[in-house]
């Protein structure tokens, strides 16, 4: 009886083991049917295929080296084996004039393929001007710091990539040679290549401005940063309140078709913060304003309105053809009196600081005829601004009032009222809506002189 029970037991462990063997030569057969070279080769079609698919048209985000910023090119691929390459950038106009630091556009066709090596590689196998100057081992012509000669190495920049994955209608690549990240994506093959630079070269220009040059980056840590130079894609910041020379840090970025990301994450460190700041990656908002989508919070725009619109240097003027509610009949009213009264056009009110009787007035011109109405520095609170007349005025305003009383009617629509402030543009607000919290349908616009 003992005998037949251990046969019968081996029976099974050998049925056992049978059972196991076969389920493991199954799953083995599953994933190893193909061998690597097929599954290479497999990869390169389909990654040839993509590639080519809706039309091929492609972004793609080039970074060269990390002492840079990044470009932007577009590449429309073929089937046969070509593409355009788009570009525009400065290093384009000084191929053929090395003096140049303006952007050039040009497009030029070449070769590319998908060649097998460790994995699929993207290779532009024959020479592009606009592309691969940034593979040209010559010197850089005529850059700015001190004119180092970069003979045997020129820009540092790669031609082959090695294809990492594709998701989202991306393709995330790495230099085959220097290794850093280049991430390509897929744009609507109906896109004007010249309409899609257009739209990158007048979002990375909104951020330039003379009137304002310092902008603001509210962190989601609680902290305000200066930012400086967007418009150049080496960026910097420093504390709101710390010092620029011993605190400022820099950042090399890259244009993109949505706004602009850091080649490489940064951190800003602020002694008096909680927590660091560490950002990449800006979305370009409705508003003009810029921001961060790594954490949702942090946003560039310009310095808070009623910082904007208190500098002393600036002069609002209202503009008469866009005014709301009761400013509308009061306005007009002022210019009918005055041309009657005095057989002068009325020209233009005006808030601005005057420094000869260091006040805030409510300035206006009449046919060259000017005068001042006293304002008390005006209040302010976030982006809400409430005017508080003197009294006082000047002769010539004295002399206007009296004869027509719409003048006072005007600023009594100002006096003691607080209005929104709004700008239609988050990074140069030339032009700001003043809107009466009173009542939303008295409002009127003052723009930048």
């Amino acid at each position: 009886m003992l005998k037949k029970n251990l046969f019968i037991s081996a029976l099974m462990l050998l049925t056992l083991s049978m059972t196991l063997t076969s389920c493991f030569k199954n799953e083995e057969d599953d994933i190893f049917d193909k061998s690597a070279a097929d599954r290479l080769e497999e990869s390169v079609k389909t990654y040839s295929e993509i590639l080519c698919a809706q039309g091929g048209k492609w972004a793609m985000e080039y970074v060269a080296n990390e002492d840079e910023p990044g470009y932007v090119y577009v590449m429309d691929f073929k089937p046969d084996g070509s593409v355009t390459i788009t570009g525009d950038n400065v290093w384009i106009a000084k191929l053929t004039k090395p003096a140049s630091e303006d952007p050039a556009y040009a497009s030029e066709t070449s070769m590319w393929d998908i060649l097998t090596d460790n994995g699929p590689v993207l290779s532009f196998n024959t020479y592009n001007t606009i592309f691969h100057l940034f593979a040209n081992p010559e010197d850089v012509p005529n850059r700015k710091d001190d004119d180092p000669d970069e003979t045997g190495y020129g820009h540092s920049g790669d031609y082959e990539f090695d294809i990492m994955k594709y998701q989202n209608d991306t393709l995330f690549l790495e230099g085959k040679k220097y290794e850093l990240p280049i991430l390509m994506y897929r744009i609507d093959a109906s896109v004007s290549n010249e309409d899609y630079f257009a739209h990158i070269r007048d979002m990375i220009n909104s951020t330039k401005s003379q009137r304002f040059p310092d902008l603001i980056l509210s962190g989601s840590n609680g902290r305000n940063y200066i930012v400086n130079n967007i418009n150049s894609l080496v960026v910097s910041f420093y504390p709101e309140l710390g010092d620029a020379v011993t605190e400022t840090v820099t950042a090399n970025a890259i244009a993109t078709g949505t706004g602009f990301r850091f080649i490489n994450p940064l951190t800003l460190l602020d002694d008096g913060a909680s927590e660091q700041l560490t950002i990449q990656h800006f979305a370009l908002q409705e508003d003009g304003s810029f921001l961060c989508t790594d954490d949702g919070v942090s946003r560039i725009s310009s310095q808070p309105l009623n910082v904007v619109f208190l500098n002393r240097d600036f002069k609002w003027r209202f503009d008469k053809t866009d005014l709301g509610g009761q400013f509308v009949t009061v306005y007009q009213n002022v210019v009918d009196g005055i041309k009657q009264q005095f057989k002068k056009n009325f020209s233009y009110y005006e808030f601005h600081y005057d420094t000869r009787s260091s006040s805030w007035v409510l300035y206006f011109n009449s046919a060259n005829t000017i005068g001042n109405f006293m304002i008390a520095t005006p209040q302010v609170n976030g982006n809400q601004v409430k005017f508080t007349f003197t009294g006082e005025c000047d002769n010539n305003a004295n002399v206007y009032r009296g004869r027509v009383p719409a003048m006072d009617d005007f600023v009594a629509l100002l006096d003691g009222k607080t209005f929104d402030v709004q700008s239609t543009s988050a990074l140069n607000p030339v032009r700001l809506k003043f809107t009466s919290t009173a009542n939303s349908a008295d409002y009127f616009y003052v723009d930048l002189k």
